[in-house]
């Protein structure tokens, strides 16, 4: 340290030297003027050993230091009044631009208030300049906005308002629009603005547009919104905004008042208002407003109506279903509700929709069970002269295609072609009996039977869906009377207690069937399908069977009930019904050829319609699985054959592992009880060790179906008591 601060001091001591050196050459006389060139080659010297920093400027004639250049800069800044572009100054101090631009940012570090914005040095007093001129512009207007003064004087916005927020209270008069910071405001500015506000929106007596008055009244776009919320807040103005937007809208309270005593009083007087009505006093939204103001109504498509309207309802309806009448919930309504209304109405009225006995048509009209009864009743004599002329007609026709005679042509010299007219002239006279036929057993369409409806109830409004309704029946009818009819009338009482006793079979079968196919879904999906074969067989064929004859019933019902249709038969009852039906049975007749039996099963809903099968509600589950568990019980307590047994405890344990019914064949069984096994070793179950006894029956019965004659007796007593095991697990397991 000591040899480097000697070398700095012998360092100064050459350059004081020099100093005086050079002192002595400026003040001599010419004789020791030193020539340029060596004034220029001494400076050199100096500036390459760190002596002294000059910069050169752009003609290279001058030298200067960055202490002078930055005293240029600011004194040229000062002269062009405090902005002067960084371009412009290097030309103006004669130094190069790097220099200058050096020099500038040295300036910007050391003083705060000189700012270079978008090339453009500007120093404190020309900000200063600019805040009195917009203090100027605000005693002129009241207001000014960044942005134009932004466009004015060439400045980004976010510099011009911090600069301009940093000399409000000083120099600017005035304060910032709190929203955006986008206008300069004054105090008296905004009074006035706010006073002219308050004055306008209190002489408002209506809904009015809140964009008209703001350009009506030229209100200050940054200041409107902020005023008139900040008057209706304080309760300074007596009124509320609704919508948003172009749809703004200030409505004053006395509106507001008016509207809601008058709705309230047309509401309480006719316990309705129509949404129309309410839309003309301005209020958007009728329905939502109205379920607001009444908590007890209900809106409907036109109007809202009070819940006395339900009521009202209810009593009509259930007196006319009392009477087995009709009645037509429109009337009940106000006059201005429409059908859609009536139909809601209907909906909502809970004493129509859970009422055992009450029918509804065209979704507002109800009507009893027993008034379709005597609706149907008014065809009785119709439908017994149309069966008795059609009977008489085809009898009429066969007797005459039976009489026919036949052509006398001549045979012995061609006999071949006498044989082959002989069977083409049989084959058209069928053909012409089948046509005279399906004339004959034409029935009333349904636009007829609407006619005949409105004749009879001129004043009923849905006589084409009350047709609709009864045509099946009555169309049922006529074929029982003109069954009836063709058989001579001998055994027509016989013959409709046996159309009964098929409904109610097909009834108790079917929902027998729904709860086994339930059952067998509930098996692995790759042992279904022997399970739906046998339930096939089982339940869907004799299913079909009844449908076959309930709608083949002219040709086939005096085949014994208890036995199967040959296939046939069913050919030949396809081949002679109605195109309608004819969809029908040929699509039974597929599934039950592919043992398709969930499919089967829920096509049989639509058959059973088709054949004029009303099924009613099925029986609850818990009854249905209750009663099967019972019977089930019954045919096992006295049984001793180990195959019955298993067959049996196999049902049931099935029964209660899944909580469902299983109808199966002995051959099914062994499948059935993997299964068990199968799902009560994957969970944890209750009867696991039931059905391990279960799996062990099982293999003993089927070694003893197996070898049943080489048998042995200690063989039979082991299985013996496992039977006794079996059943006693069961029976106990039922209690």
């Amino acid at each position: 340290c000591k040899l480097a601060n000697m070398a700095a001091t012998h360092n100064w001591d050459e350059i004081r030297d020099l100093q005086k050196k050079f002192a002595e050459v400026c003040t001599s006389g010419a004789v020791t003027t030193l020539s340029e060139g060596v004034m220029v080659q001494v400076l050199q010297k100096l500036g390459e050993r760190n002596l002294i920093k000059l910069l050169y400027t752009m003609d290279g004639k001058e030298f200067l230091t960055e202490a002078q250049l930055e005293t240029d800069i600011c004194n040229e800044l000062e002269e062009s009044g405090g902005r002067l572009n960084t371009v412009e100054l290097h030309e103006s101090v004669n130094v190069d631009l790097t220099h200058v631009m050096s020099a500038v940012e040295n300036l910007l570090k050391d003083d705060r208030r000189l700012h270079l914005i978008q090339g453009d040095l500007i120093n404190s007093s020309y900000m200063d300049g600019i805040a009195e001129e917009v203090n100027e512009l605000l005693l002129e207007s009241g207001h000014v906005s960044i942005n134009e003064l932004c466009s004015k004087f060439n400045l980004p916005s976010d510099f011009l308002r911090e600069e301009m927020e940093n000399r409000l209270g000083l120099i600017i008069q005035g304060k910032f629009d709190h929203r955006d910071r986008g206008s300069i405001f004054t105090d008296a500015f905004m009074a006035r603005q706010t006073a002219k506000i308050r004055g306008i929106f209190s002489g408002i007596t209506k809904e009015t547009s809140v964009n008209s008055l703001q350009s009506s009244y030229g209100f200050h776009d940054k200041l409107f919104l902020d005023v008139l919320d900040s008057l209706i807040q304080n309760d300074r103005l007596p009124g509320k905004l609704q919508g948003r937007g172009d749809k703004m809208a200030y409505v004053p309270e006395i509106i507001k008042r008016t509207q809601s005593n008058w709705i309230e009083s047309f509401y309480k007087q006719n316990q309705y208002i129509e949404f129309e009505k309410v839309s003309q006093l301005g209020i958007r939204q009728p329905p939502k407003h109205l379920t607001k103001l009444f908590k007890d109504g209900i809106p409907l498509e036109t109007c809202f109506i009070a819940n006395s309207y339900l009521e009202n309802v209810s009593a009509t309806v259930l007196e006319s279903l009392a009477q087995d009448s009709w009645a037509n919930v429109l009337e009940t309504l106000p006059a201005p509700c429409t059908e859609e209304d009536a139909s809601v109405v209907t909906a909502k009225t809970k004493a129509i929709m859970e009422h055992k006995n009450s029918i509804i048509l065209d979704e507002y009209v109800v009507c009893s069970k027993g008034f379709l009864t005597s609706c149907a009743g008014h065809f009785a004599d119709l439908i017994q002269k149309m069966a008795t002329d059609a009977a008489n007609a085809t009898k009429k026709q066969r007797s005459t295609a039976g009489n026919e005679p036949t052509s006398s042509g001549n045979t012995t010299d061609n006999p071949g072609k006498a044989k082959k007219d002989k069977k083409k002239k049989k084959k058209e006279k069928a053909e012409a009996a089948d046509s005279q036929g399906e004339s004959a057993f034409k029935f009333l369409t349904v636009e007829e039977v609407e006619n005949l409806i409105a004749d009879k109830y001129e004043d009923f409004p849905a006589s084409g869906a009350l047709a609709s309704h009864l045509f099946r029946r009555l169309k049922s009818e006529f074929e029982e009377a003109l069954e009836s009819a063709l058989k001579g009338g001998a055994d027509a009482a016989m013959q409709r207690k046996t159309v009964d006793s098929l409904h109610e079979e097909f009834k108790a079968m079917l929902s027998d069937a729904k709860a086994f196919c339930k059952g067998a879904l509930q098996l692995d999906t790759a042992d279904q399908k022997p399970h739906f074969k046998h339930l096939t067989q089982t339940f869907g064929l004799p299913l079909t069977d009844i449908i076959f004859r309930l709608l083949g019933r002219g040709g086939l019902m005096d085949i014994e009930t208890g036995t199967t249709l040959k296939p046939s038969d069913r050919k030949a009852i396809i081949r002679d019904s109605q195109p309608d039906q004819k969809e029908v049975l040929e699509r039974l007749d597929t599934l039950t050829v592919q043992s398709d039996f969930p499919t089967l099963i829920e096509y049989m809903n639509e058959a059973s319609e088709a054949a004029g099968i009303f099924l009613g509600k099925p029986k609850k589950e818990k009854q249905q699985l209750a009663e099967f568990r019972a019977a089930l019980l019954e045919k096992i307590k006295p049984e001793l054959d180990p195959p019955v047994v298993l067959l049996l405890a196999t049902t049931m344990y099935f029964q209660r592992v899944t909580n469902c019914m299983l109808n199966i064949s002995g051959k099914l069984v062994a499948g059935v009880v993997k299964f068990l096994v199968k799902k009560c070793t994957e969970g944890s179950n209750d009867n696991a060790e039931a059905l391990t006894l279960m799996d062990s029956y099982k293999e003993n019965v089927m070694d003893f179906i197996r070898r049943k004659d080489d048998f042995s007796p200690e063989e039979k007593a082991k299985l013996e008591e496992l039977t006794i095991e079996v059943k006693k697990l069961v029976l106990e397991g039922s209690k």
